[in-house]
């Protein structure tokens, strides 16, 4: 009866030891299924944040290049300004002749006419051919001609011998037109202007323009 109390007794612990066994095994998995699937996520989580980051650099990159395309660069600055202005004392001085600077809010008087607030009224006139022009702080603009300077002697000129200068660029090119017109129809036929034939004037002023 004992023998058969302890058979009895040793068969049930054997299946308790192999229960526990198969529940142990199948926590095992369970836990090793769950951190495969957390690292898994995890992977997925980091591929989606990297392409994210990815897609907002090229967007960034993007919308800069856009940027800067949209944006001419500038041909014209004051630091230029003030270069030119120190040139125009020193050239003066070699012809004999004085000039002031003339721009915004501070209009010409050459014989009467008032740039650069008349340049939407009168044109100028090169080679018979009227052009616009308007004043450009940075060089860049839609007119024909993108004044950013105007020089004038008609302060210290005798009668008659006024000379009017303007700086500007024609498509991104630096030019230096001048008129001595002492009268005329300027209204309807423009103001005659033509290219400098003075090379130091021109050079000068290239070189600072382009610089």
């Amino acid at each position: 009866m004992q023998q058969k109390l302890w058979g009895s007794l040793l068969l049930l612990g054997t299946l308790g030891i192999l229960t526990g066994c198969g529940r142990s095994a199948d926590q095992a998995e369970n836990h090793s299924s769950q951190t495969s699937s957390k690292s898994a996520n995890l992977a997925s989580l980091k591929a989606e944040n990297s392409s994210l980051k990815q897609q907002s650099s090229s967007s960034s990159s993007v919308a800069k290049a856009e940027s800067s395309s949209a944006t001419p660069a500038s041909l014209w600055n004051q630091a230029k300004a003030a270069q030119l202005a120190d040139f125009m004392d020193s050239w003066g001085t070699t012809m004999n002749q004085q000039y002031e600077s003339y721009g915004p809010g501070n209009d010409t008087n050459y014989y009467g006419i008032a740039f650069p607030s008349e340049f939407d009224k009168i044109a100028l006139n090169i080679d018979n051919q009227k052009y616009s022009a308007a004043w450009s702080d940075d060089g860049n603009g839609t007119a024909d001609y993108d004044v950013v300077a105007i020089y004038c002697n008609s302060e210290t000129a005798h009668a008659m011998g006024e000379i009017l200068y303007l700086f500007a660029y024609v498509q991104q090119e630096p030019v230096v037109l001048v008129t001595q017109q002492t009268n005329g129809d300027v209204t309807n036929e423009g103001v005659h202007f033509r290219a400098t034939e003075n090379q130091d004037l021109t050079a000068g002023f290239k070189k600072i323009a382009e610089k």
